[in-house]
């Protein structure tokens, strides 16, 4: 969480599944903050039982659905257009306490240049909308 909450500027999550109160909390209280906040979410996944995208959406925060036939897998945050957060980790409490996952911080450039390519990618292709 402290990294989520270390963001001042801006804040891009492209997360599968998303059911963890405590996250969800430090997305909102970035808005709150004044931080720009997007968030993408699976569509199936964003009205999973538990699911904490409605929660965030209507706090305020932007949210978009890719409709797709398939998942959007990704699980990612970028922190400040400088540092990424990402790994196999669903943002579950099971993910983050129980399953055995990977997750990585790192500020190299390139690898923070591709996610924030990748996450623009999504945002905006047509097939992406806003969640309702």
């Amino acid at each position: 969480m402290d990294c989520l909450d270390s963001c001042r500027k801006s804040l891009d999550v492209c997360i599968h599944l998303l059911t963890s109160m405590e996250i969800a909390e430090c997305i909102i209280d970035a808005h709150k903050r004044g931080v720009k906040v997007r968030v993408i979410c699976d569509n199936e996944m964003s009205t999973n039982k538990g699911s904490q995208v409605r929660v965030i959406k209507e706090s305020g925060v932007a949210v978009r659905i890719p409709l797709l036939n398939y998942h959007m897998h990704s699980k990612i945050a970028i922190i400040d257009g400088r540092k990424i957060m990402t790994g196999s980790v669903n943002w579950t409490v099971q993910g983050m306490y129980g399953n055995w996952d990977n997750l990585v911080v790192t500020s190299q450039r390139d690898l923070v240049h591709d996610a924030i390519n990748d996450f623009n990618r999504i945002w905006n292709h047509p097939t992406t909308e806003m969640f309702c």
